[in-house]
């Protein structure tokens, strides 16, 4: 058994015990489950590590820059234009510690996240995870893009892998959480 081994086979054996029963009630309720629990730990953890009030001000900021200078660009006004290139320093500076404020919290989690889904793709429970997780009541070319690889039946645009749901799953719940939680 190699070093590797014994450190991760713990964490996947905890994994299972703790998530693995999820996968009895579908894929589609375990993958939603899986994602309520890593959107709510990245945002609980943003919201934690990052100043919230300097990061909503800044992004004001930037933004009413951002709409100056493109009224400024359209209207032609070369003096408006010159007086908001003497910002652009500054601004560049806030869009770069933006930046960074938004990473931070991704830096921290992102190792516990690639060990739960190293864990989900050897899990298995993860073997009963059907290829189409949820199918949509439409078809869609992007969607339809990435099942190109996908067994003859199934590159359509009408359903989502799991993947795909853990994606939609995780962005509802985490914009949810940051809206209650009032984040930038």
């Amino acid at each position: 058994m190699s070093f590797y081994d014994t450190l991760v086979n713990p964490i996947y054996k905890a994994l299972d015990i703790s998530f693995g029963w999820l996968f009895e009630f579908g894929s589609m309720y375990a993958i939603l489950g899986v994602a309520i629990v890593i959107g709510t730990t990245l945002t609980v953890v943003q919201y934690l590590l990052v100043d919230q009030k300097e990061l909503k001000s800044m992004r004001e900021e930037t933004t009413a820059f951002q709409k100056e200078m493109l009224a400024a660009q359209k209207s032609n006004d070369k003096n408006k234009i010159k007086k908001l290139q003497k910002k652009k320093g500054r601004i560049d500076e806030m869009q770069s510690k933006l930046m960074t404020m938004s990473m931070k919290p991704l830096y921290i989690t992102m190792i516990p996240i690639l060990i739960f889904f190293s864990w989900l793709r050897q899990s298995p429970a993860a073997d009963i995870v059907d290829p189409v997780v949820v199918k949509l009541p439409f078809d869609t070319m992007l969607v339809q893009l990435f099942h190109k690889g996908s067994p003859p039946g199934l590159q359509t645009g009408d359903w989502l892998g799991w993947l795909g749901w853990y994606i939609f799953s995780s962005s509802v719940v985490s914009n949810i959480l940051r809206k209650i939680m009032g984040m930038a």
